[in-house]
């Protein structure tokens, strides 16, 4: 292995016709089975096919090679692709289409258990209005801010007075 080199092998060809490049059909085989065995040796390990994966075809059409043609032409083959990808994309979208009316079946029906939910909870624990709520420890508020304004460079000259409105708070909650 490695003890001996390779040969480099230069083919020229000569080509009038720039914007195609022309390939026997027997490289053209070769090459589709060199990516049909590198994608079936890729995937040595066995794999659940998921309705999410669609393999694309990106074999070589056998249209190109009707008739006694012997070359593919590379516009042929860049057809051929286009056309693949155009069938990859109109699949994914058709996917992304169906993702977001599911998506969108389950946002309503998450709106109407919501819905529902805080209907019960409305009947459960009735609505208080502002009128009859209370604000609790407004005095001991007041005594807050005006020790603040009074000592603005010396906030903790007022420790008392927050701890006095903050022992009022948590009376108010329990």
């Amino acid at each position: 292995m490695g003890s001996s080199q390779s040969n480099t092998h230069t083919v020229t060809i000569d080509n009038d016709d720039l914007s195609t490049i022309q390939v026997s059909k027997a490289v053209a085989d070769r090459l589709t089975k060199g990516l049909q065995t590198s994608d079936s040796s890729s995937n040595t390990k066995p794999e659940k096919k998921t309705e999410q994966s669609k393999p694309v075809n990106y074999n070589i059409p056998s249209s190109a090679l009707a008739g006694n043609t012997q070359y593919i032409s590379s516009l042929d083959i860049q057809k051929h692709v286009h056309s693949a990808i155009d069938e990859n994309n109109k699949y994914w979208e058709n996917k992304v289409k169906s993702i977001n009316a599911a998506n969108d079946k389950v946002t309503d029906l998450m709106n109407k258990e919501y819905e529902r939910t805080l209907r019960e909870v409305e009947v459960i624990l009735p609505h208080v209005s502002k009128e009859k709520r209370a604000n609790p420890c407004v005095d001991m508020k007041e005594k807050v801010l005006k020790c603040y304004k009074s000592n603005p460079k010396q906030s903790l000259k007022c420790l008392e007075e927050v701890n006095q409105f903050t022992s009022c708070i948590l009376d108010t909650k329990a």
